[in-house]
């Protein structure tokens, strides 16, 4: 093969990955600082990004499309282990119910942000269910 149809082949091969591969890990999808804010405000986001920095203590997820929070699994919570974690901005997400479990790891907790949704139960967001 010659050079050109060598890198042809590559490229093709490379946009095949891409288009299988999903990158949800937080810190290549939002705006991670050293001072523990993990930004992923207005991202387009369909749902919490993966490997959340442990040591986080902020966390902005505003203006995205997470509604689908709504049915997240106990076993796949995104939160899970984020007990440094002292403000969680959920505001104009879409969300219509929040499951228990999302916030039970939420040990630091003290802002919780839910403006601006279509919460029609807040069955998780009990004082007993937060920390």
């Amino acid at each position: 093969l010659s050079a050109t149809a060598s890198s042809g082949t590559l490229t093709t091969m490379f946009s095949t990955c891409l288009r299988f591969t999903t990158v949800t890990d937080a810190c290549d999808l939002c705006d991670c600082s050293v001072s523990g804010v993990v930004d992923c405000s207005a991202r387009g986001l369909r749902d919490i990004p993966r490997n959340i920095p442990v040591d986080t203590r902020r966390l902005l997820l505003a203006d995205n499309i997470l509604a689908a929070v709504t049915q997240t699994l106990e076993a796949d919570n995104p939160l899970a282990g984020l007990s440094a974690l002292e403000e969680l901005d959920l505001g104009r997400c879409g969300i219509s119910s929040i499951p228990e479990h999302l916030l039970r790891d939420l040990t630091s907790l003290v802002s919780l942000r839910l403006n601006d949704n279509s919460l029609t139960t807040t069955q998780g967001v009990t004082p007993s269910a937060l920390p």
